[in-house]
């Protein structure tokens, strides 16, 4: 069987300090059909002259590689999709740039589509830590065909790591999220992809390593996060309604709306939450009693406007984290 060529799209802002450990895990991948797009979204801190000092130890990669710049920064949405339009593979494999990759994972991937005619492949991750790693393995069940629902209740998150069909992308429905969504920008082209995917599957290994990051763009929940939140679902509402979805998904919708927003509210301050503590009440009227006690309690203290309270809970909680993690 003939090895398709993969187009390994990655978005580069600010990672200096991580980007040598991701591009040599890009290129000593055991699978040799790649190609390799680079896009910089205006980074200040040297990230493409040590992006290239590193591709000099790999004459055939770089020979392989398409570095991109865009004129003015963008935003994660814009600087992804520019990396997969600029793509000519038959798969799609996107990678962050601070992340890093298992040396095999194009070929498990490839040969989990190539055997199962599969669109969109997924693997899990190893969620780097500062002092421990955790193994996640994709939630997806062998006779799992509702692939709406599962982008709903987000249960294949993250982009990075899913081997995907370029046909996705390029035919029918734009599958792009719209510039300035960089919270959940992933989420969104997934819903859209598996909005379209025909089979998707899952391989029963973790092979790409998700590096949690103090100072990443998804650390530090404020109110940009809220407000790309609120567009996420506002675009999710607007393509069910379109293909005539609505009640076939309000549960699922109005569920994963009220955990959305008690994530956020778990780990923004209290001005914040005051902005932002009434969205979303119809669904919570609904679906509340599915929360956790700790959550539930954190929806009840905002509901009130006890928000000295709320912010004891928030510093409770985020202690009990840094106890967690060090015993760990």
């Amino acid at each position: 069987m003939s090895k398709p060529l993969i187009s390994i799209c990655v978005p580069v802002y600010n990672v200096a300090p991580y980007i040598e450990r991701c591009v040599r895990s890009l290129m000593e991948q055991s699978y040799p059909e790649l190609e390799f797009i680079f896009v910089d979204d205006c980074s200040g801190d040297g990230s493409m002259a040590e992006l290239e000092r590193v591709l000099k130890d790999y004459p055939s990669g770089k020979a392989r590689a398409l570095l991109i710049y865009n004129e003015h920064n963008h935003g994660l949405a814009y600087t992804r999709r520019r990396s997969i339009e600029n793509a000519h593979g038959r798969y799609i494999l996107c990678v962050d740039s601070d992340d890093y990759i298992e040396v095999d994972t194009v070929q498990s991937l490839v040969s989990a589509a190539q055997a199962t005619g599969a669109d969109m492949v997924a693997a899990g991750y190893i969620h780097e830590y500062q002092n421990r790693q955790e193994t996640e393995l994709p939630s997806l069940g062998a006779e799992e065909t509702d692939y709406i629902h599962v982008a709903l209740a987000d249960s294949l998150p993250h982009l990075c790591n899913k081997l995907i069909a370029r046909e996705l992308f390029t035919e029918g429905k734009n599958c792009y999220a719209p510039e300035g969504l960089d919270y959940l920008e992933d989420r969104m082209t997934l819903f859209f992809l598996l909005m379209k995917a025909k089979h998707v599957t899952a391989i029963p290994q973790a092979t790409y390593h998700y590096a949690h990051r103090d100072d990443s763009v998804s650390q530090g929940k404020n109110e940009k996060h809220f407000r790309c939140m609120l567009r996420y679902w506002e675009e999710v509402d607007r393509s069910l309604a379109e293909a005539g979805l609505t009640e076939s998904y309000k549960e699922v919708v109005g569920k994963q709306k009220i955990a959305d927003k008690a994530f956020l509210l778990m780990q923004c301050d209290n001005q914040t939450r005051k902005a932002f503590s009434d969205i979303f009440r119809e669904e919570e009227k609904i679906y509340r009693p599915t929360l956790s006690r700790g959550i539930a309690l954190m929806y009840w203290l905002s509901k009130h406007h006890l928000w000295i309270l709320t912010y004891l809970f928030e510093c409770y909680n985020r202690c009990r984290h840094r106890r967690q993690k060090a015993r760990s």
